[in-house]
């Protein structure tokens, strides 16, 4: 093989493992800083301005030292720091989290991944002053070089988005990086100089490589929270959505003690008893309050959002009576779940029994845009909208085009009931605020939903759940009353339960306590600024995660 074939494989190579290492940035940020806009917008920045500075230095490189060896020793150079990536990964990502979101990322994904996309980026530059030394047609060589370096970003792409992140943890997707990059350093070496030395430098980070991706292979974490509270592992994917863990809580000191937690990259999206088979956590229990209570007529439900499973499984025993249809039940209570994983989850860990719904893989804004009102698809009388991922803000379900949509399929006299993370005092109050002004909002026509109200436990600028029920008209609740209708399974003389009953007390109206809330926009497609308005509360999130689960969360 001639050295100009093998230059133009090399950049094959880097200009893929350039585009899987900036992708894998996101997953690796993501127990400490979220998947939001902030983090790609920080692995952008810090991919373009290190692969900039590498350009400019392999150019300044190239012309004093026109030899294939510094390249390659560039590009061996590169396979260690990303290897030790995973040394510095927990130490960097704990402290970045203590600034903002913003910064904080940036200053992250600079230490982590500036300095081998730097080295990468030296590659392209290189290789044209070696390719040019043998050819002398310079516009031929950058172009072909160029055009089989975009083609390894392409197949990097596709690659890192559709292979390798959904199937492989993150740890062995960035130690293959790494391996690839010590084959190409070794294949070099051993083919074209017949040095022994850097070939077994290259083999022995192969080897360490290798032994990496063997051990995060092996057994799930498990560990101690606190010095009373033991976790372990029983399930963690990679996925498209990112990666879900389910972890289970106990105590040695009260062996009854026992809590299933589902998380995506770190988020709590559902806390579950076993024992009893109900949730521990408040917001399904509010969600089948405020739908059961203010729709007048339950027959037809949409969810969209499934998570653990909570909210469909606990609301569908209260609506539906013993002799109907099975089947006419499974069309009439609708479930839309992006994440296709979530479904076996929740069925496997969390006892969701998915063959009682109609399940729907898709984006919810798609599946509800498409649907079509008629006899053989009526509309709904009540939509429970559960899609927020604590500081992952769905933007796109955030509009008044997608709200408008919403009200299209959903019956008259129906309700819309919303799960949102947010505060409901001071200036972290705005995401709420645009969320009621842009569901009471003309935009030339009546009101989307005349009455919007807003419910939460407390009133204070710490964030937590807040529930959003838009009607047609307030409506009157129910006599029979919530303890009767949404929590038939808690026992009057367990402890534990008193939780769960005082916290659906004390739900009460906040709505009037955003009225004031200054800049507050309507939200739109063209003006989807959801990220933007709950900043502060996705810094909040983020740090109260890294202290509430310490660790754990970069096992």
């Amino acid at each position: 093989m001639r050295l100009i074939t093998f230059l133009y494989i090399t950049n094959f190579f880097t200009g893929a493992i350039i585009m899987v290492v900036e992708l894998l940035g996101t997953r690796l940020m993501a127990p400490c800083f979220g998947t939001g806009l902030y983090v790609w917008t920080a692995l952008i920045t810090v991919t373009l301005v290190s692969l900039a500075i590498g350009y400019r230095t392999g150019g300044w490189l190239a012309d004093r030292f026109p030899r294939a060896d510094l390249l390659y020793g560039l590009i061996f150079g590169a396979g260690v720091l990303l290897l030790l990536i995973l040394l510095l990964r927990r130490p960097v990502l704990l402290w970045g989290v203590r600034f903002n979101l913003a910064w904080g990322a940036l200053a992250t994904a600079t230490i982590l991944f500036g300095p081998p996309l730097f080295l990468l980026g030296t590659v392209a530059p290189y290789s044209v002053k070696l390719c040019a030394a043998e050819f002398g047609r310079l516009g031929s060589v950058v172009g072909r070089l160029y055009a089989i370096s975009t083609l390894g970003s392409f197949v990097g792409t596709v690659g890192a988005g559709f292979l390798f992140l959904p199937n492989f943890s993150n740890v062995t997707t960035l130690v293959m990086c790494a391996a690839a990059l010590a084959v190409l350093a070794a294949l070099y070496f051993g083919f074209f100089r017949t040095r022994v030395l850097p070939v077994c430098g290259a083999a022995i980070v192969l080897g360490i490589a290798i032994f990496i991706a063997w051990r995060s292979a092996g057994a799930l974490p498990r560990g101690t929270l606190t010095t009373l509270v033991e976790w372990r592992t029983l399930e963690q994917r990679n996925g498209f959505y990112g990666t879900i863990s389910v972890v289970d809580l106990g105590t040695p000191v009260n062996e009854q003690w026992h809590r299933r937690f589902l998380l995506n990259d770190g988020l709590t999206q559902g806390s579950y008893e076993p024992a009893r088979r109900i949730p521990a956590a408040v917001f399904p229990y509010a969600l089948c309050d405020l739908v059961l209570a203010h729709a007048p007529r339950l027959e037809r439900v949409l969810v969209l959002g499934l998570g653990a499973g909570f909210v469909p499984a606990m609301l569908k025993p209260l609506i539906a009576r013993p002799d109907d249809d099975p089947a006419r039940t499974r069309a009439n209570f609708v479930v839309v779940e992006i994440n296709p994983a979530m479904v076996d989850i929740a069925a496997r860990w969390f006892d969701f029994p998915p063959e009682e719904f109609t399940i729907v893989i898709e984006d919810a804004r798609t599946w509800v845009s498409t649907y079509r009102v008629g006899p053989d698809a009526p509309p709904f009388d009540a939509i429970i909208v559960d899609t927020f991922l604590g500081d992952n803000t769905p933007g796109h379900l955030l509009t008044h085009e997608m709200f408008a949509e919403l009200k299209r399929i959903l019956a008259p006299g129906g309700a819309l009931a919303m799960n949102v993370f947010g505060s409901i005092r001071g200036p972290r109050s705005r995401l709420l605020a645009a969320l009621v002004r842009t569901l009471g909002e003309p935009r030339g026509g009546p009101p989307l939903f005349p009455h919007v109200q807003v419910f939460s436990q407390e009133a204070t600028a710490i964030a937590h759940n807040v529930y959003l029920l838009a009607s047609g008209d307030p409506g009157a609740r129910r006599p029979d009353g919530i303890l009767r209708i949404v929590v038939p399974h808690l026992d009057a003389h367990d402890p534990a339960d008193d939780f769960h009953k005082e916290a659906m007390r004390s739900l009460r109206d906040q709505t009037s306590l955003l009225a004031g809330v200054p800049d507050a926009p309507v939200l739109t497609d063209d003006y989807a600024v959801a990220d933007h308005l709950d900043i502060a509360v996705k810094e909040e999130i983020r740090r109260n995660i890294v202290k509430s689960w310490g660790e754990m969360l970069l096992e």
